[in-house]
């Protein structure tokens, strides 16, 4: 590695005679396409002069280097700037109301889901309400059938008991009258 930093490879060295500093890629800067034409005529213009005397050209014209933007210009790019801003501004609104029409499109298409889902559930509840009513009916018709059975429950007892003491009065009343035959034989 010593080797290397005391001993440049030969266009270091052209680059360094010729007094130009040695650059890193990443220091180089960018060239828009409308300046790439300049730049490529300019990049001849060296390469012929290299070609012919061995040397740079001597006659390099700053001006082919720099380019001086006058005023006018400048007025010109920041015209151009905001005017991208609003037409940015614009397609992010139009994007914005875009979207807001999907989302609109997609709550209508819920509430439609829903309101005739909620027909289908009114459907369903006025039906339950009629089976409800037949129900009730039937409820109130099972209660009169057991309040009958009940009361002809308590009814068939009422007799039972009173039969029941009719029955012991007469075996009662039975074995008087047996004990008295027995006596009187």
């Amino acid at each position: 590695m010593t080797e290397q930093k005391q001993n440049p490879d030969s266009s270091e060295m052209l680059e360094n005679a010729q007094g130009f500093p040695k650059t890193d890629d990443n220091n180089i800067g960018n060239v828009s396409q409308a300046e790439l034409p300049a730049l490529q005529q300019l990049v001849r213009r060296l390469q012929l002069g290299l070609v012919l005397d061995g040397t740079l050209g001597n006659q390099v014209n700053i001006d082919d280097i720099v380019t001086v933007i006058n005023e006018e210009e400048v007025n010109c790019r920041k015209r151009l700037e905001e005017e991208y801003l609003i037409v940015k501004e614009g397609f992010e609104r139009t994007n914005y109301l875009e979207h807001l029409e999907v989302v609109n499109k997609a709550a209508l298409e819920k509430v439609k889901h829903l309101e005739t889902e909620l027909e289908i559930r009114n459907v369903k509840v006025r039906q339950l309400e009629t089976k409800l009513e037949t129900s009730d009916s039937q409820v109130k018709a099972m209660k009169s059938m057991f309040a009958t059975g009940v009361r002809r429950h308590g009814e068939t007892e009422s007799r039972l008991g009173e039969v029941g003491l009719d029955l012991a009065w007469c075996q009662d009343r039975l074995r008087r009258a047996e004990v008295e035959i027995s006596f009187m034989k």
